[in-house]
């Protein structure tokens, strides 16, 4: 199975079949889990097991829902808030790095043709409370699993996807965009030479030009910069 293959198959199960999966299969999935990759690697995840009837039923109240009691299984994925790592402008990657996790269970689930689903609308204070789990950690993710009631559900759960030419934006227009706008606004607009190099050379980093030379200049640096 090719990976483009693996996550078209991947998608949300909220119908499993009351079977035990193979420990095999389960260490298969938690070692997906450990592998994943992490900002700086640091690593910021906790993954708490959860397969006893007592572990169950106190999930189960944090997630109230009927299908989510057919789960054989549950993995609560938990973020550490003090070892995970802050950019400059002081973004915690905590909730990136347990997202990346989170899939590569799903994925690898998926793979050996078991279900999951992403659960982050539950009561993160009640889960904390039943599992003991520390105020600097924080349960991000449920995600339940075990055995479709189908396999076929794989097949029949459609991907409502957008279309490639909606998501995808070439930088390159972005900034020939930026510059037409700048160039050819109204002419009654005073522009000086500090300004053409504090809106212009960070992007194209050349010096001012007179307008009716440096579009083509801009386009030919901007095709032969932009490598994406």
């Amino acid at each position: 199975m090719s990976f483009l293959e693996l996550a078209r198959k991947r998608c949300s199960i909220r119908k499993y079949a009351p079977k035990n999966v193979e420990q095999e299969k389960i260490d298969y999935i938690l070692e997906a889990a450990r592998l994943a990759p992490s900002a700086v690697n640091y690593q910021p995840w906790y993954f708490v097991w959860v397969q006893s009837a007592e572990g169950k039923a106190k999930l189960q109240e944090c997630y109230p829902r009927e299908w989510f009691k057919q789960a054989p299984y549950y993995l609560i994925v938990c973020g550490d808030h003090q070892q995970s790592w802050k950019r400059g402008d002081h973004k915690n990657h905590m909730d990136i790095d347990t997202a990346i996790a989170t899939e590569h269970i799903c994925l690898a689930a998926a793979e050996q043709g078991l279900g999951t689903c992403w659960v982050c609308n539950f009561d993160t204070e009640l889960c904390r409370k039943h599992f003991k789990i520390p105020e600097t950690i924080e349960p991000v993710v449920l995600i339940p699993f075990g055995y479709p009631s189908d396999p076929a559900l794989f097949d029949e759960t459609p991907k409502k996807r957008k279309p490639i030419e909606e998501i995808i934006k070439r930088e390159s227009h972005r900034h020939i965009q930026v510059i037409e706008e700048f160039l050819f606004r109204k002419e009654s607009e005073a522009i000086t030479d500090h300004t053409i190099q504090f809106i212009i050379v960070p992007i194209i980093q050349i010096r001012f030009i007179p307008p009716s030379s440096l579009l083509p200049t801009v386009l030919q640096r901007e095709s032969n910069t932009s490598t994406y």
